[in-house]
């Protein structure tokens, strides 16, 4: 016997104990098995409240307890009534949106079966984030390495200019005969 409390006695060799114990671990082991054996979605980036800055987003998103290709996954970029019809459709656990207007956002995604039907509980994610237009400094470094380029590609063309100027003879005997000829009388 084993004293916990002062009125309180646990047998450990009682038969309530083992199947009550045995009935605990059994739902926990269950718990956890139902669990992983259902298809999950989770969207990594972007996070929730996330601020991009530009035109593009590109989606990270991990799959659980799902075989892409048997089935597939549905995005939605602000969709108020998303369909299937209307969902973009792919296997990759990464998409990017390009053009992408500035503002708040609103991602939805869900795994689902190859006819599009939704898996059963259904399984998605939804995640909100806001998109900027370049910031100004962002702007003038783009202008900056521009300016670097046209620079560099005008000192390239000096050069090679000034490469063919040398070519060109100044000496020996056919400069001697250009300088020397005479001029054509009329």
């Amino acid at each position: 016997m084993i004293k916990l409390m002062p009125d309180f006695k646990l047998h450990l060799g009682s038969l309530r104990f083992w199947l009550t114990l045995s009935a605990a671990a059994a739902f926990t082991i269950g718990a956890i098995r139902a669990s992983a054996a259902f298809p999950a979605v989770k969207i990594i980036s972007p996070v929730a409240s996330q601020v991009i800055t530009g035109s593009q987003v590109t989606v990270n998103l991990s799959v659980q307890s799902f075989q892409l290709g048997q089935g597939h996954i549905h995005l939605w970029l602000d969709q108020t009534s998303p369909t299937p019809a209307s969902a973009i459709k792919t296997t990759s656990k990464m998409y990017t949106f390009d053009h992408v207007k500035p503002g708040s956002h609103l991602l939805r995604v869900e795994l689902v079966n190859n006819d599009h039907s939704s898996l059963s509980p259904p399984a998605t994610a939804t995640v909100s984030f806001t998109t900027h237009a370049p910031t100004s400094a962002a702007r003038q470094s783009s202008v900056f390495m521009l300016s670097i380029v046209a620079f560099l590609l005008v000192v390239a063309a000096l050069l090679l200019v000034s490469r063919q100027v040398k070519t060109i003879p100044r000496s020996g005997k056919s400069a001697q005969k250009l300088a020397h000829k005479p001029a054509k009388r009329k």
